[in-house]
């Protein structure tokens, strides 16, 4: 894991990588196809920029520690990638996964111990508790109104939800084909 210094110039980055990611992706199908238009995902793009905003306005947290403000921005990795941790999402979105990679220095969500997965993740959970009872802070007011409302459910959900193993194209498939005994 890289350390919080490192961690916060990656997330003050993030989207302009991603969009410049994504961009490459699909520039070069440019030249093969001009009626499918690339269409971003919103969502995604809204949470670049939450991505953002959490590492432009960590350091106003002054309840925690430096490794409690790198374990809220390895949250909101591990959230984001959480989410897009399936083989169809990996092939659909394969410079988000990457470049979540290259910020993590990690290449799957398995790599993070179970311990410190939690610890992010209640971290995060903490964090935005206290976004959402200092959101009259001027400071603060850019990174709760890049929230999206169901950010604190769906962290809740993630976090006590079995923890994410690597996936593989069998597995998944081996779970979706339900091959039904005759007997």
């Amino acid at each position: 894991m890289p350390e919080f210094a490192e961690l916060q110039d990656s997330a003050k980055d993030f989207s302009r990588r991603l969009i410049r990611a994504y961009a490459h992706q699909y520039s070069a199908g440019a030249f093969f196809s001009t009626c499918i238009a690339f269409a971003p995902n919103t969502q995604l793009i809204s949470y670049a920029n939450l991505i953002e905003e959490i590492a432009n306005g960590i350091n106003f947290y002054l309840p925690a520690n430096i490794e409690t403000k790198k374990l809220v921005l390895t949250g909101i990795f591990v959230h984001l990638w959480y989410q897009y941790n399936s083989n169809l999402q990996w092939f659909l979105n394969s410079p988000l996964i990457k470049l979540l990679q290259e910020c993590l220095c990690i290449n799957s969500l398995a790599e993070i111990d179970k311990t410190t997965y939690r610890e992010c993740l209640n971290a995060l959970i903490n964090f935005c508790s206290w976004v959402n009872d200092n959101q009259a802070f001027i400071e603060i007011q850019p990174i709760y109104d890049a929230m999206p409302a169901e950010m604190q459910g769906n962290l809740n959900s993630q976090r006590y939800a079995p923890f994410p193993e690597d996936f593989c194209l069998t597995s998944t498939l081996s779970e979706l084909i339900v091959i039904k005994s005759p007997f």
